[in-house]
């Protein structure tokens, strides 16, 4: 009865990289103070703040359960590090700070834990923005069939966020995330953990919060070796299905989805696109791929020409539409 018990009252560990996050963190941190579950830690890891973040952090520690570490600003790989290595949990969960959760996110989490010694459990979450909540996303549900169940969160873009599950310990091990990344390095991460013997649950109801803020993602930072971490990517999914069945078929539409990505980046962002799409040729997630296209068999056959020409023909293009649009 008492081993029943224990195995019953998991202990959460929540870590939260914080930068700057004064306007937001309250609202992150009160749904957490409201759980219905109680057997969880806090660890907010305020990333070199420059506005009163920190402070709001420190207000806090009032409960034993929120722990507040000040460090350089090195960004959120180091951030979410340094707070698997300073818990103490069973099962850690990630929030970001202008995110927040329902009152019974961590009990449904223990539930699913429970019901099948799971050692992944995802779960469905809300968007919103400063006028509330505007969509809801939901999975399919979940069998037995470890490769199903990561392909089809692959296919909704939700395999590699660390916010849309919580993970055993014992699963993640001494891994860490790679600090080399400042883009991709959660689905890494996640790759980098996940094997076919671990068991996968689903909470099939919204239990978390998305911020969409709609400034920032207008302004988000442009990488200009935004190819080599798709190669990341690419390399990290390539070690995590290796010797398995459908391995090969789920790479070459891996490399086909990486390959449009940086296409459309050197099109959209201030990048040297010459420069850009020459570096891309050579990785071997643009060799693996098969997709027939005017532009990308002309990176392929290095046709300065016709790069340029597609180039400016897209720029143009998308000239006249905006201008119509006024």
């Amino acid at each position: 009865m008492i081993k029943e018990w224990v195995m019953l009252m998991n202990k959460f560990s929540i870590i939260i990289p914080v930068y700057n996050s004064e306007k937001t963190i309250k609202r992150c941190l009160n749904s957490l103070t409201s759980q219905t579950y109680k057997n969880f830690e806090v660890l907010l890891i305020d990333d070199g703040s420059t506005d009163n973040s920190f402070c709001l952090l420190k207000e806090y520690e009032i409960d034993s359960r929120f722990i507040a570490i000040h460090q350089k600003n090195s960004g959120p790989s180091n951030a979410r590090n340094k707070g698997l290595d300073n818990s103490s949990g069973d099962i850690i969960c990630f929030i970001d700070s202008d995110d927040y959760v329902s009152e019974n996110y961590l009990e449904e989490l223990n539930n699913k834990f429970n019901e099948n010694n799971a050692d992944l459990v995802f779960f469905s979450y809300n968007k919103f923005n400063d006028n509330g909540i505007v969509s809801t996303h939901a999975y399919l549900k979940f069998d037995n069939n470890y490769f199903k169940n990561i392909n089809e969160l692959s296919n909704k873009d939700m395999f590699g966020y660390t916010w849309i599950k919580a993970i055993k310990r014992n699963v993640i091990g001494d891994t860490r995330f790679d600090n080399s990344l400042s883009l991709f390095e959660d689905e890494v991460f996640i790759c980098n953990i996940s094997k076919p013997s671990l068991i996968m649950n689903y909470i099939d109801k919204p239990i978390y919060n998305y911020y969409v803020d709609n400034y920032n993602s207008l302004i988000r930072k442009t990488y200009n070796d935004y190819y080599l971490k798709c190669e990341k990517v690419y390399n990290a999914w390539k070690n995590m299905l290796k010797q398995q069945d459908y391995m090969d078929e789920f790479l070459k539409r891996k490399a086909n989805g990486l390959t449009k990505n940086c296409i459309y980046y050197g099109l959209e962002r201030n990048v040297d696109y010459l420069s850009f799409y020459k570096e891309l040729s050579n990785c071997s997630f643009f060799k693996e791929s098969n997709i027939e296209d005017k532009l990308i068999n002309a990176i392929r056959n290095n046709d300065v020409f016709t790069i340029e020409l597609k180039y400016y023909k897209y720029k143009i293009k998308n000239k006249i539409a905006t201008l119509l649009k006024k």
